[in-house]
């Protein structure tokens, strides 16, 4: 049980912090912010520079006298339409940049959480590494005993269970490796 239970904990933070973060990824943000820019890049399709210059052939004057005050109600209706539209797209940029703060900062915690156990996680890694090597050398040391005494039962049962010892712990390290490298991927 110790053996299996070696190193969880920041195994498991480190895979909630992963959790974390692609959680706090919204695809819905990035969705809405593209149909923003089209109903932007519509606006802007919408806007005539012929419409607000004056006519050369015809003049000024010539304007003021073909229903000027009528042409320039509907301008200034159209552009006062397409302002409405555009203060509402500035609306939600702000509230998207009120977002992205917020989604910065978050991960900003998430990183420097994942920085600690992954610092926490190499402990246990080495740790585990040394613990095989110390295992390594008691079963090195139980088969001398065992070569001296192979009637010895109690020799041969502490060697299996070294052996199945260093098996179980071995595969934790792999493990805790393996959370290694969802921590780096997530930093």
């Amino acid at each position: 049980t110790t053996i299996v239970k070696f190193g969880s904990e920041a195994a498991e933070e480190i895979s909630k912090c992963s959790d974390q973060i692609l959680n706090s990824m919204n695809m819905n943000q990035i969705n809405d912010s593209g149909e923003m820019l089209k109903t932007l890049k519509n606006i802007m399709d919408k806007f005539d520079m012929k419409e607000i210059t004056a006519d050369e052939k015809q003049g000024l004057f010539g304007k003021l006298f073909n229903n000027i005050q009528k042409q320039i109600e509907q301008l200034l209706a159209k552009y006062q339409t397409m302002g409405d539209e555009v203060e509402k797209i500035y609306v939600k940029l702000k509230q998207y940049e009120g977002d992205i703060i917020k989604s910065n900062e978050t991960l900003e915690t998430l990183f420097t959480t994942n920085v600690s156990y992954y610092q926490l996680l190499l402990k246990y890694i080495l740790a585990g590494e040394q613990a095989v090597k110390e295992i390594d050398a008691f079963i090195e040391q139980k088969n001398a005993e065992y070569a001296q005494n192979p009637a010895d039962s109690m020799v041969q049962l502490d060697l299996n269970n070294l052996n199945q010892a260093k098996t179980i712990l071995e595969q934790r390290v792999m493990d805790l490796k393996i959370a290694e490298n969802v921590a780096m991927q997530s930093v």
